[in-house]
């Protein structure tokens, strides 16, 4: 049994593990370093049955490769290899790079570099540099949907399963209800004056928003809040930015009677509706009772609930589609797989599945002036833990969508990346990440009534 002791350059990305030495014993790393700074625990090395756990600065695919971390090399690092099949005597030589440390823990290895072979292993490598530099120029030049490393290699079981297509086989069928429902979505006969509808702030011509800082209601009063999108709002757990109602229905109930929204009231908007011959006709085709505010919001949530965007170009990678993304968007869904975005923004909608504080990281709100819309779910809740916590927004249709957070401080995606970088992960984002993490939220953009939205 032949070892070979490799040694690689220090990289500026992994200043964690600084004294390493590589031991590749029977296709196996194993890997020692001297100082005792500890790497970040996603970070594992690989550890060799009967041996104790070691831990190193890069990811296992680097390892299982032979690569191990790009670090710098130390004349007096040790070397430590995993048992071998039967005892062997190690044979060193003074062009070891190492010296040779023998044995170690009772196990002993051939740790040998023969110096003839030297030239051989130049010629091979400068081979080995011609034939990659012809890859990149022939494959991911002449041919952008060429895939990089597999994103998902050394992605953790659970990150992949949180991650879920939406399948046009999903979309509800439209029936009667539904289109009474979109009737009464689009009719401005629900407002206090007649001049404001549920589509007059989430226009599905628009991404399911009016791209607003904050939404105009009646008589031209503004909102104080950003207005989320409608689109795949069948698929948050809760509904508004502070998650104060758990349905579609609840939710219909509270631009209604806002007085800066809509500033109607059901027995106004039920004698209007009445006075339509078609409205009488539809309602009471569907419901005993006929017009009534029960009636109107259960059509209204019908409708809404018809309103989801698959077969977004990310959707169709999930899907297995390997060749759709670029080698740029694949660039950034790995920065948001190792990141931890995933953690947050999962599950079908990509969000809207749980509550996050906005500024966990640090304070957002450090230094401004705070609203009560900056309060988020404390205004439901009274407690002091829901101060500034939020409902997770979607990332579907996130390109389509601007202004965003909840007082639209970021007026185009670069911006509101760099914004989640600093204050949800604690990172200062450099701008290829930025770009690359952009450029794949731009896949997340679905299709509505078989167009892609604009």
């Amino acid at each position: 049994m032949k070892l070979r002791i490799k040694k690689i350059k220090s990289s500026e990305q992994h200043d964690t593990c600084r004294f390493l030495t590589i031991c590749i014993c029977n296709k196996k790393p194993w890997v020692r370093y001297r100082n005792n700074r500890q790497p970040p625990s996603r970070h594992a090395g690989y550890s060799p049955a009967g041996m104790a756990r070691t831990k190193c600065c890069g990811p296992p695919s680097l390892l299982t490769a032979g690569n191990a971390c790009r670090t710098r090399p130390d004349r007096h690092a040790r070397t430590e290899v995993p048992p071998p099949a039967t005892p062997h005597h190690a044979s060193c030589k003074k062009r070891s790079i190492t010296g040779c440390s023998r044995q170690q823990g009772q196990h002993d290895c051939n740790m040998r570099i023969v110096g003839k072979r030297r030239n051989i292993h130049v010629f091979l490598a400068c081979l080995l540099v011609t034939g990659a530099v012809f890859l990149f120029f022939t494959v991911f030049l002449e041919s952008p949907s060429a895939l990089p490393e597999d994103p998902l290699a050394t992605t953790p079981a659970w990150t992949r399963d949180a991650l879920i297509p939406l399948h046009p086989a999903a979309l509800p069928e439209a029936n009667d209800k539904t289109r009474l429902g979109e009737r009464l979505f689009f009719d401005k006969r629900l407002s206090g004056n007649n001049t404001i509808a549920c589509a007059s702030c989430h226009d599905p011509e628009r991404g399911g928003t009016d791209r607003l800082a904050v939404s105009s209601g009646v008589d031209n009063r503004q909102g104080s809040i950003n207005s989320p999108t409608v689109f795949n709002a069948s698929l948050h757990f809760a509904q508004f930015w502070d998650g104060r109602a758990d349905t579609l229905e609840a939710q219909a109930v509270g631009p209604i009677h806002n007085p800066v929204e809509m500033a109607s009231g059901w027995p106004e908007i039920i004698d209007r509706l009445s006075a339509d011959p078609a409205y009488r006709s539809a309602f009471a085709g569907l419901y005993p009772e006929g017009i009534s505010a029960t009636a109107i919001l259960d059509a209204i949530a019908s409708y809404e609930r018809t309103l989801l965007t698959p077969n977004s170009r990310f959707d169709r990678f999930l899907d297995g589609d390997e060749r759709i993304l670029t080698p740029l968007e694949l660039t950034g869904y790995r920065r948001f797989l190792d990141y931890g975005c995933a953690s947050c923004h999962q599950g079908v909608a990509l969000g809207g599945n749980m509550y996050q504080r906005f500024g966990v990281m640090q304070d957002y709100f450090a230094g401004r002036p705070v609203s009560p819309s900056d309060l988020g779910r404390y205004n439901v809740t009274g407690k002091e833990e829901d101060r500034h916590v939020f409902k997770v927004p979607s990332l579907r249709n996130i390109a389509v969508t601007a202004p965003y957070f909840h007082d639209a401080s970021a007026g185009t995606l670069e911006e509101a990346v760099a914004v989640m970088g600093s204050y949800q992960l604690g990172r200062e984002l450099g701008s290829e990440d930025i770009r690359s993490l952009s450029a794949f939220l731009r896949t997340m953009t679905g299709e509505w009534r078989g167009k892609r939205l604009q």
